[in-house]
């Protein structure tokens, strides 16, 4: 359940500005997959567009945009399950702790 910070994200002013700053530094392309991205797709597929945290947030990724990325949600998924994943072997949990 998002918390009241992160309600309305998906339509903020905000988040037109950062998308719109992404496609320019990045292009249309999916940060992982590399295929085309459609900003007015609404696919329940997984294949709309998400502002991806490159490095997660419970990990101690930041918001700043070299921390942020556009990919197709499920792109988004996958690659948060495998950071997730990744950190467990190394031994550590969300926010930066060791486990």
């Amino acid at each position: 359940m998002p918390n009241k910070r992160s309600r309305g994200w998906s339509n903020s002013a905000r988040r037109k500005k950062v998308v719109k700053r992404l496609v320019e530094r990045d292009g249309l392309a999916c940060y992982y997959c590399t295929r085309p991205l459609d900003l007015k797709l609404r696919d329940p597929n997984g294949y709309e567009v998400t502002v991806e945290h490159i490095v997660p947030r419970a990990y101690g990724g930041s918001n700043a945009m070299s921390n942020l990325a556009l990919a197709h949600s499920i792109c988004n998924e996958i690659a948060g399950n495998a950071y997730e994943d990744k950190m467990r072997k190394e031994g550590k949990s969300k926010n930066g702790q060791n486990a």
